[in-house]
């Protein structure tokens, strides 16, 4: 019989940091998102994602991974 490992919470402070973290990496450089930003501003997003400088690649990922943050801010 296979027994359950136990399972707990995950702070949604931990979470942000965490994609925080990935946005850090992606970009190569630390990335403050605003928390003015709001997942309903698809056009800012882009617009800060492309402040930043970023290859199209990178910002695409960055752009998502900042929609995940953005999403669990609400």
């Amino acid at each position: 019989m296979s027994q359950l490992t136990p399972t707990g919470w995950i702070s949604p402070e931990r979470i942000q940091q965490s994609i925080n973290d990935e946005i850090d990496k992606v970009a190569g450089q630390h990335v403050d998102v605003p928390s003015t930003l709001r997942p309903d501003q698809p056009d800012k997003i882009s617009e800060f994602v492309d402040d930043l400088g970023l290859s199209k690649g990178k910002s695409r990922k960055v752009s998502d991974t900042v929609m995940a943050l953005l999403n669990t801010r609400r």
